[in-house]
C-alpha cells in the first residue's frame, strides 16, 4: 500500500513537471517512485509462498502475462494520449495524469483483495540502506554468486535494450510517439501470449535451467540484430522475437532463483533479486547516453553483449549446481 501510494505521488509530480518545464522536480518525481518500489518483490515472494516447485514457473509467468497485457495497454494508450492531433488538449503529460489515477485505483485493488501468505509475520527492520545491503549480500552467498551476477547482467542488457530502442526508432527511422506505442502494443501481444501460453507448455516439459539456457541466447541474438533493418517494418517481425523470448526467460530465471532459497526465505531472496534488478536499471541510462551520442546502434549491441553474459553465468550457475 505504502509503495503504490508512493508512486501514485510520484506520477502526480512527474505530470506537473512536465506540464510547468520543471526540471529539478522532474528528477524528484522519478526518484520517488524508485524509491518507494518493491512490490514486485513482494507480489514474487507470495507467489512462491503459495507455490510448490512445479507450479512456481507458471504462475510466475502468469505475473508476466499480466505485464504483457499492461505492455499492450500502456505503450499504445501512452502514445495516443500524448498526441493532441487526437485531441487538443492531450499532451506529453496526459499519459502520467492518468497514470497516477490507475495506480491510485489499483491501492483500492490491493486493500480489497490481497490477502497475506506468510502463515507467521516476522517483524523486521525497515531500512533506506536495504537496497544496497541486498547487493552487497549478493556478492557475499558463494552458492548464490553466479546467480545474481548473471541477474544483474540480464537487467543491464535489457535495460539497455529498453531504455534506447525508442532513441534508435526516434533518431535512424523518424518514430513519433504514436509509432513507438503501436510498435511496443504489437510486441506487448506477444509477450501476453508467450507467458500465459508457451511458458505454461515448456514448464512441463523442461526446467527453468534448460529453458533459460536457450531462450536468453536466442534473446540477445535478436536484440543485436535489431541493428541491421534499414526499413522500419522488419521492428515488427524482429522485436515479438524478442518479446517471446524474454517472456520465456523472465519467470524461469525468477524460479531459479526462488529454488535456491529455502522456503522461509523467499522474500529475502527475492529482495536481494529485485535489488540486482534494479541496481541493472540505474546504470545503463548513465552509460547509454554517451553510447548512443556516438552511435545510436551502440546501446543495442552492448544489451546483446551483456546478455550473452549473462547466458554463460547461468551456465556457470547450473555447472555448480551439478558439481
Amino acid at each position: 500500500m505504502a509503495s503504490l501510494l508512493g508512486t501514485a505521488l510520484g506520477y502526480f509530480l512527474f505530470a506537473i513537471a512536465i506540464w510547468s518545464k520543471n526540471l529539478p522536480l522532474l528528477f524528484f518525481s522519478r526518484l520517488l517512485p524508485g524509491f518507494m518500489g518493491g512490490n514486485i518483490a513482494i507480489i514474487q515472494s507470495s507467489i512462491s509462498d503459495v507455490s510448490d516447485e512445479g507450479s512456481k514457473t507458471r504462475k510466475f509467468g502468469l505475473v508476466g502475462a499480466a505485464f504483457g497485457v499492461g505492455f499492450v495497454i500502456g505503450p499504445t494508450l501512452g502514445g495516443i494520449l500524448a498526441d493532441p492531433d487526437i485531441l487538443p488538449w492531450f499532451n506529453a503529460a496526459t499519459p502520467f495524469w492518468f497514470t497516477a489515477i490507475v495506480t491510485l485505483f489499483n491501492t483500492a485493488l490491493v486493500q480489497a483483495y490481497f490477502l497475506e501468505t506468510l502463515p507467521q509475520s516476522r517483524a523486521t527492520a525497515i531500512s533506506p540502506l536495504t537496497g544496497l545491503r541486498n547487493v552487497a549480500m549478493a556478492f557475499r552467498l558463494p552458492q548464490l554468486r553466479a546467480l545474481f551476477s548473471a541477474v544483474l547482467l540480464l537487467s543491464l542488457g535489457f535495460t539497455f535494450f529498453t531504455q534506447f530502442f525508442a532513441v534508435y526508432l526516434i533518431e535512424r527511422f523518424n518514430f513519433e510517439e504514436k509509432d513507438i506505442g503501436l510498435l511496443y502494443g504489437w510486441v506487448g501481444i506477444w509477450l501476453v501470449l508467450t507467458q500465459a501460453f508457451i511458458v505454461r507448455r515448456l514448464s512441463h516439459h523442461y526446467l527453468p535451467a534448460q529453458v533459460v539456457g536457450v531462450s536468453l541466447l536466442l534473446m540477445a541474438a535478436m536484440i543485436g540484430m535489431l541493428v541491421l533493418p534499414s526499413q522500419a517494418h522488419w521492428f515488427y517481425l524482429l522485436n515479438p522475437l524478442i518479446a517471446i523470448f524474454h517472456g520465456c526467460t523472465s519467470p524461469n530465471v525468477t524460479a531459479i532463483v526462488s529454488s535456491a532459497a529455502h522456503k522461509t526465505e523467499q522474500g529475502k531472496i527475492l529482495g536481494i533479486n529485485q535489488s540486482m534488478l534494479a541496481l541493472g536499471q540505474a546504470i545503463p541510462p548513465l552509460l547509454g547516453g554517451i553510447l548512443s551520442h556516438t552511435n545510436t546502434r551502440y546501446p543495442l549491441l552492448a544489451s546483446a553483449v551483456l546478455l550473452v553474459g549473462s547466458w554463460l553465468l547461468f551456465k556457470l550457475h547450473g555447472a555448480r549446481k551439478q558439481v
